[in-house]
């Protein structure tokens, strides 16, 4: 078994990715995991990027080791890297069932197993599913990247900001994007346009696309009316419209279909509150009861 640590670039814009990989075979067709460097390869294709070994281990504690080393904050907080979190042994995954993505009271962001009693009693509070894991981030000179929810308050400090009300994707004429405040004077100093201005998501040949209103011919269909997201029976996922004789016949299914949403989970554990006795979802119970209990009030 080889244990690797590896360097992913793109030779278009020469961004670079490390991360850590075990194998059977020191090079193989492993080109990372990351969302980051994943949608790069799809969006410039596979044959636009290099691989190399920088190091290959025999054990595995010396290959996370390293990956800690190289991928730290001041690397990560770099625009030309693709890394979205820090190096070595990965923290327990938020996404597995029976775990929650919370923050503490300093702002830390963990992940807490359901019945964790930190999480029951409202001490650790959730900041969403998996959506709330990654967030985008950007400087002042409107350059962006994707990043950890871990690393915000660290990237804050160097001069990042969260993704946030107020602020608007551009365009240049070269269709190079920037985020930037809405009242930047850039926008007006460089003539930026609204990215989405005039534009409206449709599927094309099959592909989804965004594409000028004026540009909209009979043959293309809006992605968000009537269609809805489905997987087949080996588990890949599309969208299609719902006349979609596969969908009809239940051939393919709806991707949520049988699932229990996220609500719905936290929905289905009660919580009792001591001081009333009445049980209660985790919304209701941290809003008005436990600590904010009227019986608790009445009583003090």
């Amino acid at each position: 078994m080889y244990f690797t640590v590896y360097k992913i670039t793109n030779n278009l814009n020469h961004k670079i990715y490390i991360g850590a990989h075990k194998s059977k075979r020191e090079f193989d067709s492993y080109y990372g995991s990351g969302k980051a460097i994943k949608q790069a390869i799809k969006k410039y294709g596979k044959q636009n990027f290099t691989k190399e070994i920088l190091f290959s281990f025999v054990e595995e504690t010396l290959m996370w080791e390293k990956e800690s080393e190289l991928v730290n904050f001041e690397f990560i907080s770099r625009i030309d890297t693709y890394n979205q979190c820090l190096g070595g042994k990965s923290p327990p995954n938020p996404f597995l069932p029976g775990y929650v993505s919370c923050k503490d009271k300093n702002g830390n962001y963990i992940a807490v197993p359901v019945t964790d009693t930190r999480y029951i009693s409202g001490e650790l509070q959730q900041v969403g599913n998996k959506s709330g894991i990654v967030r985008m981030i950007h400087n002042k000179s409107g350059e962006h990247k994707d990043i950890s929810v871990e690393l915000i308050n660290q990237m804050k400090s160097v001069g990042w900001e969260i993704w946030s009300k107020g602020f608007n994707r551009y365009k240049d004429s070269n269709n190079n994007c920037f985020y930037l405040k809405t009242d930047d004077p850039k926008i007006k100093t460089l003539n930026l346009s609204c990215w989405s201005a005039n534009k409206a998501v449709m599927l094309v040949d099959g592909v989804v696309s965004w594409v000028d209103v004026n540009n909209i011919s009979a043959d293309m269909r809006s992605i968000s009316k009537d269609f809805v997201s489905v997987k087949d029976n080996s588990g890949k996922t599309f969208r299609t419209h719902k006349t979609d004789p596969r969908y009809v016949s239940g051939e393919v299914v709806g991707v949520n279909k049988g699932k229990i949403g996220l609500a719905n989970h936290l929905n289905s554990i009660l919580f009792k509150c001591e001081h009333c006795g009445k049980e209660l979802t985790k919304g209701n119970f941290t809003r008005w009861h436990g600590q904010n209990c009227k019986n608790l009030q009445k009583t003090a």
